[in-house]
This record gives C-alpha cells, sequence and structure tokens, in this order.
C-alpha cells in the first residue's frame, strides 16, 4: 500500500470514529434522560414507598369480647348455623336487593369493633372505598392481577399495611384472616366492575 492509500484509510477510519463518538454520545444522552423518567415515574417501588409500617399484632387478652379471634371459631360458627339463615338474622332473608336503609352488618359478621359487635354498613362502605382506592392504583400500574390471591407480594404488602393501619377493626384477629377474607370478596367484586 502506499503512502497516499494510507492517508485516505487514516482519514476514512478518523471520519468512522468520529460519527460512532456522535453515536455514542447521543445514545448516553438518550439513556440519562430514558432513567431520569422510569426513577421519577410512578413505579411500583415508588409506589409502594408509604409512611406506615405493619403495626404489632393485637392480644386477644386485650379484646376478650371479640367473638371470632381465629378463622376457625367463625368457620365452626357458620356451620352450627347453616340453613337459610346465617346465624345472625332473625327471619328468613327477603328476596331482591336489599334497600340502603336495611341492616348490612350480617354480611361480615366476623368483621367486629373492640366489643364484639359487628361493624355497621357505613363503616364497611369506608373498607371499600380505600380499598378501590387501592386496587384502581394497582391498576394504574398494571399491576392488577385476575385475583386477589395472584396479586404480587409487594403490591399485597402495600394493601395489607395501608388497611390494617386505617381500620383496626381488621387487627382483632390472629393473623390478618379478617382482611383476607374480606379483600378476597372485595378484590374479586372490584375486577368484575372494572
Amino acid at each position: 500500500m502506499n503512502t497516499e492509500a494510507l492517508h485516505y484509510e487514516i482519514s476514512r477510519l478518523k471520519q468512522e470514529v468520529s460519527m460512532l463518538q456522535g453515536e455514542l454520545r447521543m445514545a448516553r444522552e438518550n439513556y440519562e434522560k430514558l432513567l431520569a423518567r422510569v426513577n421519577t415515574s410512578n413505579t411500583p417501588n415508588n409506589f409502594f414507598m408509604t409512611s406506615k409500617t405493619l403495626l404489632p399484632p393485637l392480644s386477644r387478652e386485650d379484646y376478650k369480647q371479640v367473638r371470632f379471634w381465629v378463622e376457625k371459631a367463625y368457620d365452626e360458627h357458620c356451620k352450627q348455623n347453616d340453613g337459610e339463615t346465617d346465624g345472625f338474622a332473625t327471619s328468613k332473608p327477603k328476596r331482591g336487593r336489599p334497600s340502603n336503609s336495611e341492616d348490612d352488618n350480617d354480611k361480615h359478621p366476623y368483621i367486629e369493633d373492640c366489643t364484639g359487635k359487628p361493624v355497621d354498613r357505613h363503616r364497611l362502605s369506608k373498607f371499600g372505598e380505600k380499598a378501590r382506592r387501592l386496587f384502581t392504583s394497582l391498576k394504574a400500574l398494571s399491576l392488577a392481577m385476575p385475583s386477589w390471591g395472584q396479586l404480587e407480594l409487594e403490591a399485597y404488602k402495600y394493601i395489607k399495611i395501608e388497611m390494617l393501619c386505617d381500620f383496626e377493626e381488621f387487627r382483632f384477629c390472629d393473623g390478618a384472616w379478617k382482611l383476607e377474607r374480606w379483600a378476597s370478596r372485595a378484590y374479586s367484586s372490584w375486577m368484575q366492575n372494572i
């Protein structure tokens, strides 16, 4: 190869290196922009950050009036009262959709206040309002699953912490079985209506 050909090849290679350096610089800038968007967007890691922490379990000894501390006690109660009523009703159920004025305490009698009284319709609606907001947040992040049991662990923990911190009635039990039972039904209903 002669000198002129070598100079030409060197010049061509310098141009190619310069062009590749420009492409690399542009790729790095785009990467930094994308990384900034990902870090500031509402990603699951940012979404599940909360100032609330899981509260310690309550002692059954402090809430002796609560009848259904363990799930087995509630299940046995239901078996004993199996029939045309749920064991809490004093008459046969009415046909048709219940009116807003009817008592709704018998839908979730296992969810009790600290005196052992089933929560009322108003309190149940507060549970539902909060849960729907949490479920909708999961949907917005594409984390809503077909069933409650299929939720990712972090999504489940977030909902559990939020609900247990805001509603002490779900804490009057061993573990979180009252929340599990209620949330499973609420989530299923929500999924059917979205």
